[in-house]
């Protein structure tokens, strides 16, 4: 470094490390948690179970979208 610059303090080089380490670990989380997610629907969905979110609401829901007319 040129003598008119300082080095910056030695606890900033540390500081930025966990931060980087910190961020990728979350993003591993998050890649791991969403594969055991997908696996797990994937899985129901094999074996032939509906989603919660596509079943009937009640006796006349048929799951069809209103015709216009």
């Amino acid at each position: 470094m040129s003598a008119d610059r300082p080095s910056p303090p030695r606890g900033a080089g540390k500081a930025a490390a966990f931060i980087v380490a910190t961020v990728a670990f979350m993003m591993v989380a998050i890649f791991v948690g969403r594969n055991i997610y997908h696996a797990e629907t994937l899985e129901d969905q094999q074996a032939g179970h509906a989603d919660p979110a596509e079943r009937p609401k009640g006796p006349n829901d048929l799951q069809t979208p209103p015709q216009n007319r």
